[in-house]
């Protein structure tokens, strides 16, 4: 699992310098295996992009992540929307699930 997100990321990272693309889609790789230099590296690059005005999807369940790099948040229940907005709205609803 390890290989396969450094793999994912380091793909989103060079697709990123080289397209100058405006939104990165991220699924569970800021703690999603590796060592810890790994994900020192990834989120050095995850504040990159944001600096860079980058429009980040990042799908997690680390709620600190959440907090830390989400404005606004959408909460899922098997697929479905259940409310969107305010990341710290959001986490207490998530919390009471």
């Amino acid at each position: 699992k390890g290989m396969k997100s450094r793999l994912a990321f380091s793909t989103t990272i060079f697709c990123v310098k080289n397209k100058n693309l405006d939104i990165v889609l991220l699924d569970e790789v800021l703690n999603s295996g590796g060592d810890i230099n790994f994900q020192q590296k990834a989120t050095l690059k995850m504040e990159e992009f944001i600096e860079k005005g980058a429009a980040i999807i990042m799908v997690s369940h680390d709620l600190s992540d959440i907090k830390k790099y989400c404005r606004k948040t959408i909460l899922l229940d098997n697929g479905k929307i259940i409310d969107i907005g305010q990341t710290d709205k959001i986490i207490e609803k998530y919390i009471k699930l």
